[in-house]
Order: C-alpha cells, then sequence, then structure tokens
C-alpha cells in the first residue's frame, strides 16, 4: 500500500507541475517499475496483439475477449465505441474498483474511423468520465496510430483510402490532445514510431513491442 500511495503522489506532482499536461507528450518513463506494474491497456484487437506479443498473453480456449482475466488487458477484437463504452467500460471499472490507482493507457479509435464514424467528442466524453468516476487513476490516451494499403485490411484496400484514414487518424489525435483535461496524459506514438505491418491494420511483433517499449521508456518490461 506504501508503494501505490508513493506512486500517486509522484503522478500528482508531475500532473501539478505540468510534466503531463494536455497537450504535451506523456511517458511513462518517469514511472518507477511499481507503477509500470500497474499498467491497465484498454483496446481493441491491437491491444490483444500486442498483449500477447508482449506479455505472452494469449486468450484461454472459449474464453471471449471481452472476458478476458488477463492482469494488464481489458480489450475486445473489432472494438468500437460502442463497446468501449459499454461492456469494456464496466470491466475497466471492476478494475479500478479494486485498485483505483492504476495506470490506464486508452486505446480506440482506428475501428471507428475505418467504418466511417465520427466519434472524436464520445471518446472524449468517455475519458472524461473515467476521470470523473476515478480520479485517482493515472489516465492517458495513447493516440490512435496509422493504418497502410493492404489487401487484408478491411478498411483500406487502396492506397488513397489508407491516405484517407490517416488523415482522419491526425484529425482524431489533434482533437483529443487539444481537449484533453489537464490532469490526463497523452502518448504521441503516431508520430514517434516506425511502424511495420502484417495486413495494413495490424502491427508486426517487433512494432507492437515498440509501443509498448515508448510508452514505459525502456527496452525491458518490470517482473
Amino acid at each position: 500500500m506504501k508503494k501505490r500511495y508513493l506512486i500517486w503522489i509522484l503522478l500528482c506532482i508531475l500532473l501539478v507541475t505540468g510534466a503531463l499536461g494536455r497537450g504535451t507528450e506523456a511517458r511513462a518513463a518517469v514511472f518507477p517499475e511499481e507503477a509500470e506494474k500497474e499498467l491497465l491497456w484498454f483496446g481493441d484487437s491491437r491491444t490483444i496483439l500486442m498483449a500477447r506479443t508482449v506479455y505472452r498473453y494469449s486468450p484461454k480456449k472459449g474464453v471471449r475477449p471481452t472476458t478476458i482475466l488477463k492482469e494488464h488487458v481489458v480489450a475486445r477484437k473489432g472494438a468500437t465505441y460502442g463497446w468501449a463504452n459499454g461492456g469494456g467500460y464496466k470491466e475497466l471499472a471492476k478494475r479500478l474498483k479494486s485498485n483505483p490507482r492504476r495506470i490506464v493507457i486508452f486505446k480506440f479509435g482506428v475501428n471507428d474511423i475505418g467504418r466511417g464514424k465520427d466519434r472524436r467528442k464520445s471518446y472524449l466524453n468517455l475519458l472524461k468520465k473515467i476521470h470523473r468516476n476515478y480520479p485517482e487513476a493515472g489516465l492517458y490516451f495513447m493516440t490512435v496510430n496509422p493504418v497502410r494499403a493492404g489487401s487484408r485490411n478491411p478498411y483500406a484496400k487502396t492506397k488513397e483510402r489508407a491516405a484517407y484514414i490517416n488523415r482522419k487518424i491526425r484529425k482524431f489525435n489533434t482533437y483529443i490532445r487539444e481537449n484533453l483535461p489537464r490532469e490526463c496524459g497523452y502518448i504521441d506514438t503516431f508520430s514517434k514510431l516506425k511502424f511495420r505491418y502484417t495486413d495494413g491494420l495490424h502491427y508486426a511483433n517487433r512494432t507492437y513491442r515498440d509501443i509498448v517499449f515508448h510508452v514505459i521508456g525502456k527496452k525491458k518490461l518490470a517482473k
């Protein structure tokens, strides 16, 4: 309990001093290893694949992604705002009730954008709801990352379509960054990393590792 209390004090200091504020990139490199162990990734299939790659997680046979009882992940394949604000939020709430000082990395948006839905305001309101209901949690929005044209990409078969979606992604990220509550952090992976793809929508294992290591600010996970 003392370690978690110290972690929360550290977060408060960083937020007050502006180290983790609206419009600036926040990186978990400032966190001690105990804080790193509190990370909770909240997202879609990209999150599931990242977890399988980096944390070596794999859902048990017959267990739906919405009920994966893994320490670091609340995610669902193909998740959009509807699930994020519904079943996803309920599962997230359970985790935060048991440990209200967890660090949440928010990773949604690509499926909505790919389907032509403008959910910027909806996701911003969801972020605000999480912060309002669980003010002790460290909440971070991680940028929606780019897509590439590919025959297996359900949203972008052509380069023109991929370029269009990526423009929408940039606008989405900018809107969230400019309107995110000051107490929340913004993690820019979109412009900081090189992305390697498998199908144009999802990434190669190396990229998933790069994403996690960019967030935690080092090349090795705490044990």
